[in-house]
């Protein structure tokens, strides 16, 4: 894992860092079932993974927070946010859609 980000590749996901620290073995088979979990094409998944941090948005909503729940994350750890962008202060507390407009995420 690269541990030495620059602004400009950073991901804007972090699935493969995620999937990184998970024994090989279960990350490569997770890798591999993804996108048949998610009902997306390889290429989607592969698009979802790669985002930079300044392109926009196009997960969905409901890939998204799938995605956090097999990967056993909260949202914000599946997800950086820009610099400027602060998170909201009482995640728990907003609905699944309040929460993926704050994230900028599309339904």
């Amino acid at each position: 894992m690269k541990a030495n980000l620059t602004k400009t590749n950073q991901k804007k996901f972090r699935i493969l860092e995620i999937l990184d620290l998970m024994p090989h073995k279960e990350a490569k088979t997770l890798k591999k079932k993804l996108p048949e979990i998610l009902g997306v094409t390889r290429q989607t998944m592969a698009k979802y993974c790669n985002a930079q941090l300044e392109d926009n948005c196009d997960m969905t909503t409901s890939h998204f927070f799938t995605l956090c729940k097999i990967l056993n994350v909260e949202p914000l750890e599946l997800i950086r946010l820009p610099k400027n962008q602060k998170p909201p202060k009482k995640i728990k507390d907003l609905r699944e859609n309040e929460l993926s407009k704050n994230l900028g995420l599309t339904k």
